[in-house]
């Protein structure tokens, strides 16, 4: 007498065992792969809320119901990707693109609070720079028509040069695109300076 067997639809991602057509089953929430029931529920997702947040910023994810409520559950190689795989390169582009608040944010919500604090430190800390300037030869020098203020084109951004004996027209051709530069406006400042 023969026996029935079942057909075998593919192997558990989890634990590698046949699931057959009968059997039921749980797809993981970020790669898609059959699970045995058993090892879906067994592998429901521990992470925060917040956490979750954080993984479906990057991945599409899936949940499932069980009882009326949503779950996630990740197969054994999807969760080692989330748990150490996830943070390094999320805030590596947080950092690259200066989003400090986000930052710190995520190494919170992830439990890694002295990094959280190092980055808030970071982003609170201004750089000051003390620039000393001998005001005195500076006005010697713009009055002698030695010192010449560099000054942009506003069409085509090349250098123009702007001094304190500019003439009177205070119009000024760029010699690149041909512009006409008003510069009586910046020679008017030079010229208060000397007084």
């Amino acid at each position: 007498m023969a026996m029935f067997k079942p057909k075998v639809l593919y192997n558990c991602i989890c634990c590698n065992g046949p699931i057959t057509e009968k059997e039921l089953q749980i797809a993981c929430s970020m790669c898609g792969y059959g699970m045995h029931q058993h090892c879906g529920l067994n592998n429901v997702s521990r992470h925060t809320p917040q956490q979750i947040e954080w993984f479906r910023r990057s991945y599409r994810l899936n949940q499932f119901v069980h009882y009326g409520r949503y779950y996630y559950s990740f197969c054994p190689r999807c969760r080692n990707v989330l748990d150490n795989q996830f943070i390094g390169p999320m805030a590596h582009r947080l950092e690259v693109t200066a989003r400090y608040d986000e930052l710190a944010q995520l190494y919170e919500d992830f439990g890694y609070l002295v990094q959280a604090g190092q980055v808030r430190n970071r982003a609170n800390r201004q750089v000051v720079k003390n620039i000393n300037v001998d005001v005195n030869d500076l006005i010697d020098q713009m009055s002698s028509g030695s010192l010449n203020v560099p000054y942009k084109c506003p069409n085509c951004g090349a250098a123009l040069t702007v001094h304190s004996n500019m003439g009177d027209s205070g119009v000024k051709y760029c010699q690149y695109c041909g512009t006409a530069v008003n510069t009586e406006a910046v020679s008017n400042v030079i010229k208060q300076a000397l007084k």
